[in-house]
């Protein structure tokens, strides 16, 4: 595997990752730990017997916790796999930390476990950039209730465009919470249809945009689901410890299941967002999209650019003098990405691809270490 530099020890004892798979896209899981160097990870798989035992062994040393988690033959989605993929949001506070990190802020809970602050969440298939991860984190409270991400399901309704249609981004008009650290100097917030919150609740945001909503039965009864589809698995998510903890795991269990009511949703990323919605939270969006028109930080350059594009960008900025061999443009969505989907499904052979995939983390290893901050510095910038 190619190599990276180590993680600071602060930002390994912050953040913690959660992901779900199948037997055939192990080797996915094992390329992204390029980016995970060895951060607390829960991998939630159908493999059992041997092959379990034998991944969970070579796992101890990166860091990771392998599970079996069987099908479910009854999803709500009428995919067998999909509420694997969604428990994980919920298995991971338990697994890997039990109460989450001590009061006194230590590394260490009550129980003696490692802790952590934020939990990485995505598909078996994304690869998550530190230095961008970092930059979106400073200045928020990881005991508030954060679902951080901009890589959205959208559906739209009559009245706001001609017809219905699917995009995996936010648009300017998307209703949406912000950080309450987001600067919008410059921004007229309301025109976009966002509020600065450090508490984004289903109830903050049906107060503030039940009126614009209530009028359109295509958001699936707003404010009992929300305006948005779901989050994108293949962009992911950063989920804070405090939201973790005002989750009910037994109900969120019934949720992914569906045995809370309806849940008309598409993949596991839809279930995550309801049953996260049933308990009262909303996604937060960074805002990143608010000042750069056009760009998001999770599955940055969206489906329509490839990783493989990153790859060769990536490359032609370390070959270049300053960052030169590639657009400003192209700089900065390589220094500020948070994920990238790398498209398993697309994959033939797991096994070769994943070793493409892994050179394209290494290479983004190497340009985070000549182009941006130091992560030790980045991670100081956190509040604990």
């Amino acid at each position: 595997m190619a190599a990276a530099p180590p993680l600071p020890l602060s930002v390994r004892q912050r953040c913690a990752a959660a992901t779900a798979t199948g037997t055939r896209r192990h080797p996915l899981v094992k390329a992204m730990r390029i980016w995970r160097r060895g951060i607390p990870t829960l991998v939630l798989t159908d493999a059992s017997g041997a092959e379990l035992a034998a991944e969970a062994d070579e796992g101890q040393q990166w860091g990771e916790l392998w599970q079996h988690y069987p099908d479910f033959r009854r999803s709500p989605t009428g995919k067998p796999a999909d509420p694997r993929a969604a428990a994980a949001v919920a298995l991971a506070l338990e697994a890997l930390s039990g109460s989450g990190r001590a009061a006194n802020g230590s590394a260490a809970d009550v129980a003696g476990g490692p802790g952590f602050d934020w939990l990485i969440y995505g598909d078996d298939d994304v690869a998550f950039m530190w230095p961008g991860l970092l930059s979106m984190l400073e200045g928020l409270d990881p005991q508030q209730p954060y679902f951080l991400t901009d890589d959205l399901w959208s559906w739209w309704p009559r009245g706001i465009d001609p017809k219905k249609q699917w995009q995996t981004a936010p648009r300017a008009d998307q209703p949406r919470c912000l950080p309450c650290s987001f600067n919008d100097a410059g921004l007229d917030l309301a025109a976009t249809h966002a509020f600065k919150t450090c508490n984004c609740t289903v109830a903050a945001m049906a107060d503030a945009f039940g009126q614009l909503l209530a009028p359109s039965a295509d958001w699936l009864d707003f404010p009992a689901h929300p305006p948005y589809m779901s989050m994108d698995g293949g962009g992911g998510a950063v989920i804070s410890i405090g939201l973790l903890r005002r989750l009910n795991a037994t109900q969120y269990g019934r949720c992914i299941r569906g045995e809370t009511g309806r849940t008309e949703v598409y993949g596991s990323d839809g279930l995550v967002t309801e049953c996260v919605w049933q308990q009262g939270f909303g996604i937060t969006d960074p805002g990143y999209e608010l000042h750069h028109r056009g760009s998001f930080l999770f599955n940055a350059g969206g489906p329509q650019t490839s990783w493989k594009t990153l790859a060769a960008e990536a490359e032609s900025a370390l070959q270049g003098s300053g960052g030169r061999g590639v657009s400003t443009q192209q700089q900065e969505r390589l220094l500020h990405m948070v994920s990238k989907h790398t498209d398993g499904g697309a994959m033939h052979n797991h096994r070769e691809e994943a070793a493409h995939v892994a050179r394209f983390l290494a290479s983004m290893a190497q340009h985070a270490q000549r182009f941006s901050p130091p992560l030790e510095q980045l991670a100081k910038r956190l509040k604990p």
